[in-house]
């Protein structure tokens, strides 16, 4: 994904106060396609219904695995369209740079 393009997404984003760590599950479809979701679960009158929200991001270059902050970070920010607590202009460094710049595509479902 261009920085630029990233850049304005984030920008767009609603600071929020969660952190990274929450409870997100992972699904490796191939090597450069991953899906991001929680499972939010609400109950009625006769019935228990759950409801699935979620991304999937898929990648130029393979990539072997995500780390507790990125998984939130994608999921949040694509989504939920909200900047996690400890995102800490993580854009800046090299790291970062490196991981936005291998984003293809983040479809959100």
């Amino acid at each position: 994904m261009e920085m630029d393009k990233f850049l304005s997404i984030l920008k767009n984003a609603k600071q929020s106060q969660v952190l990274s760590n929450t409870l997100i599950e992972l699904k490796r479809i191939s090597p450069t396609e991953i899906y991001l979701y929680r499972a939010e679960r609400q109950k009625g009158e006769h019935y228990k219904e759950e409801m699935h929200k979620g991304v999937k991001v898929l990648f130029n270059n393979c990539q072997e695995g995500l780390t507790i902050f990125q998984a939130g970070f994608l999921f949040y920010l694509f989504a939920v369209n909200k900047k996690v607590y400890d995102y800490a202009e993580y854009h800046k460094c090299k790291a970062g740079q490196e991981f936005i710049t291998n984003i293809k595509e983040a479809l959100v479902i």
